[in-house]
């Protein structure tokens, strides 16, 4: 077996059955993994919220085997959450790293219990969200929406009768892609981005370039100029904190689900 590393750090492992046998390499590409101690902190907290909600809401369904499975999560998350408050912001060691895949570990198991509630959610989302997005097609949708959509309608009974919520909210996730493509190319959806954006603004992590792009992003507003005012909302998405890029609000106007 022969293992060799560019410079790149791809690692190349050659094995060899015998002399005379078959040859089976591989090449491993390793990916950089970031975890921001602020963000995780962030998503344990909403872990903790998302617990006490699926509890109040077991309790009043007086559904009392599900609180009582629920509860066995709360003091995991507690101690998840005490070690987590317990590290510096420019935490250096492998410790975050062991947090977020225990963060990852606990929210599955929570996931698990709640899969059936989940699934009756999703689909109501999944038409919900179906009815906003034919409307937006219908007003201000061109060919490729008009495709897309009834692409996924006709699809439509390979997800919604399924018993993996997953999968409605993958088709969730493209009709979301398919209002964002068409809100994109909307004045009034743009400028309210800019505005929420600017409303962010002692958040960036260059104040000085993020008010010279919102005194670029006002003038287009004046002269109407919106596709260079969504080239100055990207830049300016680009100068928020991680955890603002990743909030609801923030994810409605980028098109990420």
């Amino acid at each position: 077996m022969k293992f060799e590393i560019s410079e790149s750090c791809d690692l190349t492992v050659t094995a060899y059955v015998n002399p005379s046998g078959p040859e089976f390499s591989q090449i491993f590409t390793p990916k950089f993994r970031e975890v921001s101690v602020k963000t995780l902190t962030h998503e344990i907290q909403l872990l903790e919220t998302r617990l006490e909600e699926e509890k109040a809401e077991a309790l009043s369904n007086e559904n009392y085997e599900l609180v009582d499975e629920l509860e066995k999560l709360r003091t995991p998350i507690e101690e998840l959450h005490g070690k987590a408050l317990l590290l510096s912001l420019d935490d250096v060691t492998d410790d975050r790293y062991k947090l977020e895949d225990r963060k990852k570990e606990i929210a599955q198991k929570l996931d698990q219990l709640t899969a059936g509630k989940r699934l009756e959610r999703s689909r109501n989302e999944y038409q919900s969200i179906k009815d906003e997005v034919t409307a937006i097609v219908s007003q201000s949708g061109e060919d490729l929406e008009r495709r897309q959509l009834s692409e996924l309608i006709a699809r439509e009974h390979t997800f919604v009768n399924s018993k993996n919520p997953q999968k409605i909210e993958e088709a969730i996730t493209q009709l979301h892609q398919i209002s964002w493509q068409i809100l994109q190319r909307t004045p009034a959806f743009l400028v309210d981005w800019f505005e929420h954006l600017a409303s962010k603004q002692e958040t960036f992590h260059n104040r000085s370039q993020a008010e010279d792009l919102m005194k670029v992003g006002k003038r287009c507003i004046a002269t109407e100029d919106y596709d260079k005012l969504r080239e100055v909302n990207f830049l300016l998405h680009d100068l928020l904190p991680q955890e603002e890029k990743e909030s609801k609000e923030m994810r409605y106007f980028t098109g990420i689900s």
